[in-house]
């Protein structure tokens, strides 16, 4: 299908690659989201070979988003990829279109409530649904890179499960069972883990990610956040969980548990999704419930769809 067959309604955002676009099918009036990269940029990434053109690392960047989406397809906590196209000055990427915002955007939110923060069930939910799908991706030996709550989306923002894990323009391709270590800084400062910032790292940066957000989560700010990128660094670097008593005497140990466990400060002793995901804090909060629940529903909507088309054939 065309490119032109899709007209732009208005930005969505910015982001380091390129910008992002609501737009609409001309005939279907469906909705979208479309990734705009332009083919020629002066800021490349210092991933760039010295033989590269910079035009062909954006196109390198591009490709390595759409193959990666691709690979992970179809997953119900992914970015839904429908399609990319290329034109003489910008590389496009078009993906589903999700209106009820982003976990960045409901954190704010959460703020202007009397509680100001997410409680636990709700906090389990999400980072539950969070861990399976990064668990998900790890398997087909994907990191993200840039795990964030604008990087959370939600297709129903009353159902955390709903959550979709959107923007792989960092991602990269890593085997957790490789010997080697990732080299390249990464990401955004605030979610790194101290690994990153050393340039020697494997995919359990994703978790470390997981454990800021969880801790923002429960008591509304980040665990390594005061000021100037300089003392952010320096606190990132010693990796010590501070929970301040006001804050967090009413959270539960299993919680902060959780918390430490995720920010492992050594990398390679961190440990990775699936057992996080095994903790008894979620067993508590029926997390495992849950999914096994909305699993089976969405198995029901495959059927009914199935079976509606094949009784269409029969008609027919």
């Amino acid at each position: 299908m065309s490119l032109s067959n899709y007209q732009i309604t208005s930005t969505i955002g910015t982001g380091y690659s390129g910008t992002i676009y609501k737009c609409h099918h001309i005939y279907t009036f469906r909705q979208y989201a479309l990734k705009v990269i332009p083919r020629e940029r002066k800021d490349v990434s210092s991933e760039k070979s010295s033989s590269e053109t910079p035009q062909d690392h954006i196109k390198d960047q591009m490709l390595n988003e759409v193959t990666i989406l691709s690979h992970l397809q179809p997953h119900p906590n992914i970015l839904t990829l429908h399609n990319y196209y290329i034109t003489p000055r910008h590389h496009h990427i078009l993906t589903s279109y999700y209106p009820n915002g982003d976990l960045f955007d409901d954190i704010v939110r959460k703020r202007s409530t009397t509680l100001a923060h997410y409680t636990e069930t709700e906090a389990s939910t999400i980072i539950y649904t969070l861990l399976s799908t990064i668990s998900y991706i790890h398997n087909h030996d994907i990191v993200h890179r840039d795990i964030k709550p604008e990087n959370i989306m939600f297709t129903n923002i009353n159902n955390y499960q709903s959550m979709k894990l959107i923007d792989f323009g960092l991602s990269t391709r890593y085997s957790p069972n490789s010997n080697k270590y990732m080299n390249t800084m990464a990401g955004t400062l605030r979610y790194m883990a101290p690994e990153v910032l050393t340039k020697q790292y494997t995919h359990t940066c994703d978790i470390w990610s997981v454990g800021v957000l969880l801790y923002i989560l429960l008591c509304g700010y980040a665990p390594f956040d005061d000021g100037n990128d300089e003392h952010v660094i320096s606190l990132i670097s010693v990796g010590k969980v501070i929970f301040p008593h006001d804050e967090w005497k009413n959270v539960s140990e299993k919680a902060k548990d959780v918390i430490r466990w995720l920010l492992t400060k050594d990398g390679y002793n961190r440990p990775d999704a699936k057992d996080v995901s095994n903790h008894r804090w979620f067993i508590k909060n029926n997390c495992h419930g849950k999914t096994m629940k909305m699993r089976r529903r969405r198995e029901w909507k495959q059927q009914r769809m199935v079976y509606c088309v094949n009784r269409q054939r029969i008609v027919v």
